[in-house]
C-alpha cells in the first residue's frame, strides 16, 4: 500500500460523506434528543462484522495511530472494536453505525419504507417530518461509488461488492 499520507488523499471522498452524515445526525439528534435513546454504552445493534474497503482502510489507520487494541477474532456476537459496550473506533466507526438508530427512510419492493432503533421515538406521537430522517439509500448508494473509486485508484485487490470482516482489519496495518 502506499504511505498513510497518500492514503489519506484518497479517502478524502469517503471523509467528507463522514462529515455530511454526522452533520445530518447531529441535526436529527439535536432537534428529537429527548426521543432518541442511543447513547455512549449502548451497544445492542453493535454487531457489524464487515464493511467496505476504504472503511476499512480508515479503521486501521485509525487503529495505528491512536494505538488501538482490538479483538482479531470473533468471539461473540458484537462487534470486535466493543470493549466494555464502548466503541474504541467511535471517531473512525462505519456509516452504518453512524446511521444506526436514526429514523431511516429507504425502498423496498418499490415501496418506500421507514424505520428506527426500537428504543428510540417509542414514547412520541407526532408524525415526524421528512428532516428527521437518513435516506439510506442515497448514502449506501454513495458510500458504494466511493468505495469502487477507491479501490480503482488504489488498485486493491477487491471487487466494488466485496466487504472486508473486521477481524481482517489487521491485514491493512
Amino acid at each position: 500500500m502506499t504511505t498513510n499520507s497518500n492514503v489519506e488523499d484518497f479517502l478524502l471522498n469517503y471523509k467528507n460523506l463522514v462529515k455530511k452524515i454526522d452533520e445530518k445526525c447531529l441535526s436529527i439528534s439535536t432537534q428529537y434528543n429527548q426521543h432518541i435513546k442511543c447513547k455512549k454504552g449502548c451497544s445492542q445493534c453493535c454487531k457489524l462484522d464487515a464493511v467496505f474497503p476504504v472503511e476499512a482502510v480508515s479503521i486501521a489507520l485509525s487503529v495505528i495511530d491512536n494505538k488501538i487494541v482490538f479483538n482479531a477474532t470473533r468471539e461473540n456476537e458484537y462487534c470486535n472494536f466493543l470493549k466494555e459496550g464502548i466503541c474504541t473506533i467511535y471517531n473512525e466507526r462505519p456509516i452504518i453505525c453512524r446511521t444506526h438508530g436514526y429514523p431511516i427512510f429507504f425502498e423496498e419492493d418499490g415501496r418506500q419504507k421507514a424505520d428506527c432503533c426500537s428504543m428510540n421515538f417509542s414514547d412520541i406521537d407526532e408524525t415526524l417530518g421528512s428532516n428527521a430522517f437518513v435516506d439510506i439509500d442515497k448514502i449506501n448508494n454513495l458510500l458504494y461509488t466511493i468505495n469502487s473509486l477507491f479501490i480503482k485508484e488504489l488498485n486493491l485487490p477487491f471487487t466494488p461488492d466485496e466487504r472486508v470482516l473486521l477481524t481482517d482489519i489487521e491485514k491493512f496495518i
